[in-house]
């Protein structure tokens, strides 16, 4: 019978906690570093599957070419295409000390050329201070996220800037990069105005109303140079289209008459606003935004607060201004000397009633409430009263203006005029004085006989 000599035992010491755990969050380790399987039955072992791991793919990061003479400028590869590489601009962005970048396209829609000249121009605008990429938002976001909180707070005629920009300029413009667009653009963008059918009222928009659109715009391009999206401004070289307004149209005073008749059968408010209006010249705006606390009945004088100008403006008041003051202050509830029906605001233009007493006096359909103060500005210069004080009294800065646009001149007038030249033109002809009577003089003089004219002595 044979021996075996197993080896000898050795002793197990047990281990403390400490080591334990140790041996435990090894453990541990180890097995969250195993990569977990599903299980998969049989079944689908025959048909094919595979248990699939759990352990995501690391992704694989693209390769990079520098540009050689153009800090920045990098080629990056495409995980889309293995032939294909993208123009990629790295900056550190000067606002924010962060590292940034700037996509120019493909390397096969952008040139080599084109690419380094964004590069250089980028890198500029780096060294200036300023973050390429603002120049890279649209001009709807632009508009949307700087421009129109910027007019709401510093323009009393934010609407129209706004509805301008959506009704001519969104759609064509608005898409592209603030930077990138070109003068050319904006001239084509202008010239499309000009065809016919981009009015809804007329069969074309009129020069100034694609005036008024352009310096909107201008406004705009305007901020974005001052916040340094841009370096020139596309419409500083763009020429405004010649306005042919038409003649100022004003009534006559028995126009006024009739008028005044036929508003009777209207409501008190009414008679008291047009009548406040032809004896104050305000705009309708101006007159409905009037306050009773603004009013200085011992100077007669009215603090309008909000103009066209944005400034404070004195308006004088007549002796029957008041009268009507005081009767719009029985009759108001609130500071407002035209307040609405409901509420604390003022009343809405009733421009609806205007027409339809217009249009039963007989006066052109296109008079307005603005005709009203054009009538106040006529009716005083054919009074004699000299067109600066008419000036001053419609508060305008230019003379120009109010010489233009406000004072109308009345068929009677000219009549009158030619009427005076015609009776010039017919009068009998003057008498010629006498070729042999001679003039004495008041001096003593000695006359040359052959030369036939007088020396004095």
């Amino acid at each position: 019978m044979k021996l075996v000599l197993l080896p000898r035992p050795i002793p197990i010491e047990p281990a403390n906690d400490s080591s334990a755990a140790l041996e435990g969050a090894k453990t541990t380790r180890r097995n969250a570093r195993q990569p977990r399987c599903q299980h998969v039955t049989p079944i689908a072992q025959a048909f094919g599957y595979d248990s699939p791991s759990l352990t995501p793919a690391r992704p694989r990061r693209p390769r990079e070419r520098a540009t050689p003479g153009v800090p920045g400028l990098k080629q990056v590869e495409s995980l889309t295409g293995p032939r294909d590489w993208n123009w990629v601009f790295r900056y550190t962005n000067p606002e924010t000390g962060k590292r940034a970048s700037i996509s120019y396209g493909a390397s096969v829609e952008v040139s080599f050329m084109e690419a380094v000249a964004r590069a250089q121009r980028d890198r500029e605008s780096v060294r200036r201070g300023r973050n390429p990429a603002a120049a890279k938002m649209t001009l709807n976001v632009f508009f949307e996220t700087v421009v129109t909180p910027w007019a709401q707070e510093n323009l009393r005629s934010w609407k129209d800037l706004v509805s301008r920009y959506v009704l001519y300029f969104a759609e064509p413009l608005g898409a592209l990069q603030v930077g990138e667009i070109s003068a050319f653009e904006v001239e084509q963008v202008l010239a499309e105005l000009r065809k016919p059918g981009k009015s809804q009222r007329r069969k074309r928009l009129k020069a100034a109303t694609i005036n008024r659109a352009a310096m909107a715009l201008r406004t705009i391009f305007r901020l974005a140079k001052q916040r340094g999206l841009i370096d020139h401004n596309p419409l500083d070289g763009w020429q405004q289209l010649r306005e042919n307004p038409p003649p100022p149209m004003a009534l006559t005073v028995e126009e006024v008459h009739r008028m005044r008749v036929r508003m009777r059968s209207e409501s008190e408010h009414f008679q008291l606003l047009v009548e406040f209006l032809q004896e104050t010249a305000l705009r309708i705006g101006e007159a409905l935004n009037a306050r009773f606390s603004d009013v200085d009945a011992t100077r007669r004088l009215l603090h309008l607060r909000e103009t066209k100008g944005g400034g404070d403006e004195i308006v004088p008041l007549t002796s029957r201004t008041l009268q009507i003051i005081e009767r719009l202050r029985e009759l108001s509830h609130n500071d407002l000397l035209f307040p609405a029906a409901r509420g604390d605001g003022p009343m809405s233009a009733p421009r609806k009633v205007l027409k339809r007493v217009f249009a039963d006096v007989g006066i052109d359909p296109s008079a307005c409430f603005h005709t009203l103060r054009k009538t106040t500005a006529s009716l005083a210069a054919s009074s004699g009263i000299d067109v600066f004080s008419v000036s001053r009294l419609l508060r305008h800065r230019s003379i120009r203006t109010t010489e233009r646009h406000y004072l109308a001149t009345h068929r009677d007038s000219l009549h009158r005029a030619v009427n005076v030249v015609s009776d010039l033109i017919r009068s009998p002809e003057p008498k010629h004085p006498d070729p042999g009577a001679r003039l004495s003089p008041s001096v003593p003089c000695i006359e040359i006989t052959h030369e036939r004219r007088l020396v004095a002595a």
